[in-house]
């Protein structure tokens, strides 16, 4: 079986690029406001890129 680079890997993921320079996938958005705007903070599950 052969490995997996770290380009395969966020591609079968389907993970996208952050600023910051790692990738993430964004699994859940909480729906509650707070104050009368959606909470800025996400839950996502990232993968640093080790290109």
């Amino acid at each position: 079986m052969p490995l997996l680079t770290t380009t395969d890997i966020i591609r079968l993921l389907d993970l996208k690029p952050h600023p910051e320079g790692w990738h993430f996938r964004e699994t859940f958005r909480d729906s509650k406001l707070i104050d009368g705007r959606q909470r800025p903070d996400p839950h996502v599950h990232a993968a640093a890129d080790g290109r």
